[in-house]
């Protein structure tokens, strides 16, 4: 049975939309076109070092990665097979952490 990737990642941004303000990173979800199948939806995190996104597929695909802005590299990106949206819901949290932790002084790095 495919996740209802949309209505999972609307639900958990509304449920961390405050932790992320707190946190200094904006997050914003996109969906991708409804024409297509499978259906997507990814969320894009960032903050003034870092920048993340989450993107899944209904059919329980995501690919998951992180750049830093300020030395211009991006990580190579994560793939998972995800079986429930608990599982989608903790990658969302783990790029979250990444993207918020990461964000130090430029002098530190």
């Amino acid at each position: 049975m495919p996740i209802d990737v949309i209505q999972v990642m609307r639900n958990w941004l509304d449920l961390n939309q405050q932790q992320l303000e707190a946190l200094g990173t904006t997050a914003v979800l996109s969906i991708g076109n409804p024409e297509r199948t499978p259906r997507s939806a990814w969320i894009d995190f960032e903050n003034s070092g870092f920048m993340g996104r989450v993107i899944a597929w209904e059919r329980g695909d995501t690919e998951a990665e992180l750049a830093s802005l300020r030395a211009g590299e991006i990580r190579a990106p994560i793939y998972r097979e995800i079986q429930s949206p608990s599982e989608l819901e903790e990658i969302l949290a783990s790029v979250m952490r990444a993207v918020s932790l990461t964000d130090v002084p430029s002098d530190a790095e």
